[in-house]
């Protein structure tokens, strides 16, 4: 059971694990409207909703904290594949883009 000091945290107060998570699933939803947006575009060719899910889209993006991409763990990520020479380089970009 959440008690009432827990529910008053802040964004700022949160774990960062916690932090990642919410960014990693803010990224699956907003994935999840674009698929739904090209199904509605280019196999229903619904503009009128095609519309609405991409207004949508676009109003999760607004509302998204981009202070939460420092919580990401482009480094040790468990799921990453072996890195070559240039998934390496990427990733150092990807860290020192993150970090500033």
């Amino acid at each position: 059971m959440i008690n009432s000091s827990d529910s008053s945290k802040s964004l700022d107060s949160l774990n960062p694990k916690v932090e990642r998570l919410i960014d990693a699933n803010i990224n699956r939803l907003k994935e999840g409207l674009r698929v739904v947006e090209d199904i509605c575009r280019y196999i229903h060719n619904d503009r009128n909703i095609t519309s609405k899910i991409k207004e949508l889209r676009h109003k999760l993006q607004a509302m998204y904290s981009t202070d939460r991409l420092k919580y990401r763990d482009v480094i040790w990520e468990i799921y990453k594949k072996k890195s070559t020479k240039k998934a390496n380089y990427q990733e150092k970009i990807i860290e020192s883009v993150v970090m500033s």
